[in-house]
């Protein structure tokens, strides 16, 4: 059985490094030609790899076996085909280096049965290795963004020659051509696996055009009482009606509502009413407490009753809160369900407007029966537009594959969107070979404002409680890690779960405040956002106070100056 190995060094501490790969769903679709995942428990897991394996483009599955797991220093596995006589071994290591630095190793062997395996076991040691230094290098790259590996090993060429005359002589040449290039040249994923290691990944092209930027803000938001422990408030819908037509006269491109202490469709239908202009959305919709159907159909309607204004934003909540707040089972990693979902709903939007018999199979989802009884017919509009909530690589590359627009958490800073976020995006709309134009991305920085440099000193805490809120959920804490505040995000974490939410606000620097927040007084807000959103994102997320909006010159102002370019 071939074997290999490939090393990283970072500058990032071994416990951060193991926080990261302890959780498989952050570093499982780095791994080469990667599909998707299901973890069935905490030590078996199935796997489908695509045009990875072997000289022709397949799709396989694989079983992967954890078969030792040593705290904050290893993970071995065994893993088998389920469609491909193939088994292999591996593992991921994590060493101390000098100082605060970390090894991190990836050791793999694969071996192939069947009529190939002699001719194909001798020559995939490079092909291993492949994924070994792509794998490590990606998760380097995750903890470490300037890191960089060493370039590409020149024997990969030679060793594609190798085996192209190898399989032409088992298979023919003319047989060749019907496989795609994949063996006449290194396939596409190969050619990925090096590439991003050896340059930086690619960015988004500057989306600001010549009209500035798209400004939208929130219907019915939390209050900040919500962010130290206290309930939502009581809606009611005359306020929601005064509020969704005062956005509208105010200039907003469009308005959302939010998933926190009340539904976020049931407002949109009343500013759908009484708005003729503004588009509306979900900021965010949680997905799997809600079937695709469910949320099909609600889009559809919206998109009906606002006469083609409506966008589903979805996100996915973690694990706790689906499972113990919404009673949720988790059936699977967030990310492939989520594209399962957005896939299922797109078939469905399909069947609505074609009434074609549906067809949809998925690994989580399936859509095959649709009488006229229940279907919702044709509508004279577009079918809704999808965005997705992200903060990790996989959910961007996710929208830059399948949605037309991504809605940044708040807690992603400039840097981190522009360094992590924005290359993902780029990286899925290459592979759906779509155009940066196609989706909007949405920034949603917190605000420190006022009038005076008074007022934006007084409004500190209320955001520095914010920011604490969202960073004491770990799954938010790659954003602080990248800032090099991962300790602080374990304090808030221990913080938050003894109750103590006033307390966490004293744990978020002005530092970090700066980093995260636009801090300004309102006639230096608009020049503030553009130099630090203008060229990354399409539109921009205002969160005025009650009070603010209400000084109607003040935010028509601040809306035109940002919509103008």
């Amino acid at each position: 059985m071939p074997q290999v190995d490939y090393t990283a060094t970072i500058e990032v501490p071994r416990p951060t490094v193991w926080d990261f790969v302890r959780d498989m769903n952050n570093w499982a679709p780095f791994a080469t030609g990667y599909q998707e995942h299901e973890v069935i428990d905490d030590r078996e897991s199935l796997w489908t790899v695509k045009g990875d394996v072997g000289p022709i483009s397949r799709t396989t599955r694989f079983r992967v076996i954890i078969t030792e797991w040593v705290e904050q220093e290893k993970v071995a596995f065994t893993l088998e085909g389920l469609n491909e006589p193939i088994k292999g071994e591996g593992a991921i290591l994590l060493v101390d280096g000098e100082g605060s630095r970390t090894d991190i190793r990836a050791d793999a062997g694969l071996e192939f049965g069947g009529s190939m395996g002699p001719i194909i076991s001798p020559l995939i040691g490079p092909w291993i290795k492949a994924g070994a230094d792509d794998l490590v290098t990606q998760i380097a790259v995750a903890l470490q963004p300037d890191y960089q590996k060493p370039k590409k090993p020149f024997f990969l060429a030679a060793w594609w020659q190798s085996l192209l005359r190898a399989v032409r002589g088992l298979f023919g040449g003319d047989q060749l051509e019907d496989a795609g290039t994949a063996v006449a040249e290194p396939p596409a994923a190969t050619v990925s696996v090096s590439e991003p290691m050896t340059t930086p990944s690619p960015q988004p092209q500057q989306v600001a055009s010549p009209s500035g930027l798209k400004v939208e803000t929130l219907l019915l938001g939390p209050s900040l009482e919500q962010y130290t422990g206290t309930s939502a408030g009581i809606a009611a819908i005359g306020p929601i009606r005064d509020a969704a037509v005062l956005i509208e006269e105010l200039g907003f491109d469009g308005v959302t509502t939010p998933e926190a202490g009340h539904d976020p469709f049931l407002p949109l239908m009343i500013a759908a009413e009484h708005t003729e202009r503004i588009l509306l959305g979900t900021n965010v919709a949680i997905a799997f407490p809600r079937s695709p159907m469910v949320s099909a159909q609600i889009a559809w309607d919206l998109q009906r009753f606002s006469g083609g204004r409506f966008r589903m934003g979805l996100g996915t909540q973690v694990k706790g809160h689906n499972e113990r707040r919404y009673s949720t089972p988790w059936t699977g990693p967030p990310g492939p369900r989520l594209r399962d979902y957005l896939l299922c709903m797109k078939a469905m939007f399909h069947n609505f407007r074609t009434g074609e018999p549906p067809r949809y199979e998925g690994e989580y989802y399936r859509f095959t029966l649709m009488s006229p009884f229940f279907s919702p017919g044709q509508i004279e509009h577009p079918d809704p537009k999808l965005y997705i909530s992200a903060l990790n690589p996989y959910m961007a590359r996710l929208t830059g594959e399948l949605c037309d627009g991504v809605r940044l958490h708040p807690l992603a800073s400039h840097a981190f969107t522009r360094d992590v976020v924005a290359p993902a995006l780029q990286r899925g709309l290459e592979k759906a070979e779509r155009a940066r134009a196609e989706v909007d991305l949405v920034a949603t920085p917190f605000l420190v404002s006022g009038r005076t440099k008074d007022e934006v000193e007084a409004a500190k805490a209320g955001v520095k409680q914010q920011i604490a809120f969202y960073s004491s959920t770990r799954t938010y804490h790659s954003v602080l890690e990248h800032h090099g505040w991962g300790e602080v995000g374990q304090t808030l974490h221990t913080l938050s779960v003894e109750g103590k939410w006033t307390e966490m606000r004293d744990q978020i620097t002005d530092e970090m405040l700066d980093t995260l927040a636009i801090v300004a007084t309102y006639d230096e807000l608009v020049p503030r956002i553009k130099e630090r959103w203008g060229s990354v994102c399409d539109t921009v997320f205002l969160g005025f106070p009650p009070n603010v909006m209400t000084d109607k010159a003040l935010v028509r102002g601040i809306v035109e100056g940002l919509q103008q370019g």
